[in-house]
């Protein structure tokens, strides 16, 4: 992919083959990935850019070299101290308010940023919360016990196995709330791997054959 500035509010992407995934991709975590690091603030931590990167490792105690102090002030899409600096431009849905890097110890309140990216259908901006406050807790069990004590708003991940389905059942009515059954996002929820390294080479060469492949995904009865 080739990205070029068409005006101060656009960008044209061309890519080398057909894509047409893309539009659905920006639907996802994934599409953070253009906008989530500023060159003009991240370079900054880059010893390619900055000849004193080496310096700012060695004035902070919690790394050890460069990359270590370019993913702690500017994060990954994955990596949970992409939330931690407050002073890092985005233009992600949401951004910490409060102190820097605190986010691993105290509660967390995160406010809509004016300035994201992506909008509705009829070009509403997203999101359409003004602010959220995220408690910080220990492990899936203790978020468990927060729900059932009617003491969490929204809560899917790290919580919404079949095993912890009783629990929360039986405690709706004391903890005002409500269970709700979501349908799976993901455009699969299995997938089918052919062993291209098989030692008999004669079933080797059939499965390395991209026709063959194709047939079973052609034969399935996806519905």
């Amino acid at each position: 992919m080739q990205g070029e500035k068409i005006d101060d509010y656009a960008v044209k992407l061309t890519f080398a083959a057909p894509y047409g995934a893309f539009l659905t991709e920006l639907a996802t975590p994934l599409a953070q990935e253009p906008v989530l690091l500023a060159e003009h603030y991240c370079k900054q931590y880059l010893s390619k850019y900055n000849p004193d990167a080496q310096s700012q490792v060695e004035a902070t105690e919690a790394v050890e070299d460069w990359p270590s102090l370019f993913r702690l002030n500017c994060g990954e899409v994955e990596a949970p101290n992409r939330w931690a600096n407050s002073e890092r431009p985005t233009q992600g849905s949401w951004v910490i308010t409060g102190n820097r890097h605190s986010v691993v110890t105290t509660p967390v309140t995160t406010a809509r940023t004016p300035y994201f990216w992506q909008v509705n259908t009829v070009r509403c901006l997203l999101r359409y919360v003004d602010e959220l406050l995220w408690g910080i807790v220990q492990d899936a069990q203790a978020i468990l016990l927060e729900a059932i004590a009617g003491n969490v708003d929204m809560q899917s991940r790290r919580i919404n196995n079949p095993a912890n389905k009783p629990v929360p059942s039986q405690n709706m009515e004391r903890g005002g709330y409500k269970i709700h059954d979501g349908l799976p996002a993901n455009s699969n929820i299995m997938a089918i791997h052919f062993k291209h390294t098989l030692k008999g080479p004669a079933m080797r060469d059939v499965l390395r054959n991209k026709d063959v492949r194709s047939a079973p995904s052609l034969g399935i009865d996806r519905d």
